[in-house]
């Protein structure tokens, strides 16, 4: 099989020539709340190295070289720091948007045709065999959707339904059965090749896409979509019975035990932060993190 690389895109927001590039370019002031770091970088390095040793490199995307965190081993064998100028065609530059950084990952020179992307709130904090992600070269992922022509009584459940359902009739994916796809925040495993293949067939959509280079618009699309058609058109590898990660959300509800129970049945934890976050539940992350994965790596000075 095809090595497997592990792709992630960090923002250090608190980098002043971040900042700066951020209000001339989208004539706002930055959302601290919105990129925020919590430490967790560190921690998924560690969790990587520690519980997922079969991943060949792993590539750190970066606006600047500015962005690099200052404890971060650059001479590591294992890592790649990519700058957005080195993938993201001019024309799109400089962009602030998640699905800008992320939809143009194929266009890394020499990222393999196996990989992972993940947010650097994406811990592994258990070992995770290769195959739990991909087999003979395919993408392994849970099929999350709903094949009933009536709407589940838990639509709630069924996260960005409307807007999936919107980019899927798009792509005419849809069928008068679909009721949409259910997206959780974690790894997801990709083939570089479909990848491209889907970016180059609906060429048009996704430049209209590109175009908006702050925020979210009403044109945007993101990775989640090429995961969705990998389902959807039969070419990973479905494994409904692969649960090995678990959401948390750092909102005000959520307790000590809860994010016990989930550290205690999961592979890969997300500690997803949003604006709404509650700032005493974040300042639990590192000693939480620091407990599970204590042993620093070879990503760190």
């Amino acid at each position: 099989m095809n090595p497997v690389d592990y792709v992630i895109p960090y923002v250090n927001c608190a980098d002043p020539n971040w900042q700066e590039l951020y209000r001339k370019s989208v004539h706002t002031e930055f959302p601290a709340q919105r990129f925020r770091d919590n430490g967790t970088l560190r921690y998924q390095l560690r969790g990587i190295e520690a519980n997922m040793p079969w991943v060949n490199r792993v590539l750190l995307i970066v606006q600047s070289e500015s962005q690099i965190p200052e404890w971060l081993n650059i001479s590591s064998p294992k890592l790649r720091i990519v700058l957005h100028e080195d993938y993201i065609p001019e024309q799109y530059l400089p962009t602030f948007k998640s699905s800008n950084i992320e939809l143009h990952v194929n266009l890394i020179s020499d990222l393999s045709d196996n990989f992972i992307l993940g947010n650097d709130d994406m811990i592994p904090i258990r070992y995770q065999p290769i195959d739990n992600y991909f087999i003979d070269d395919r993408p392994v992922q849970v099929k999350y959707y709903n094949e009933s022509p009536i709407l589940p009584s838990n639509i709630g459940t069924m996260q960005f339904k409307e807007y999936r359902m919107m980019v899927l009739e798009r792509f005419h994916i849809g069928n008068p059965s679909f009721t949409g796809m259910r997206h959780f925040h974690l790894l997801i495993p990709y083939s570089k090749p479909f990848w491209s293949s889907v970016i180059q067939q609906y060429r048009y959509t996704f430049n209209a896409s590109f175009t908006e280079k702050n925020g979210r618009g009403f044109l945007d699309i993101n990775h989640w979509l090429i995961s969705d058609l990998q389902v959807l058109t039969g070419f990973s590898v479905v494994n409904n019975d692969l649960n090995v990660n678990g959401y948390i959300g750092m909102h005000d509800d959520v307790t000590d035990d809860y994010i016990e129970s989930v550290i205690s049945r999961s592979n890969t934890i997300c500690m997803n932060d949003k604006a709404e976050s509650n700032v005493a539940v974040l300042d639990k992350i590192p000693t939480i993190l620091s407990r599970l994965l204590p042993s620093k790596s070879s990503f760190e000075l």
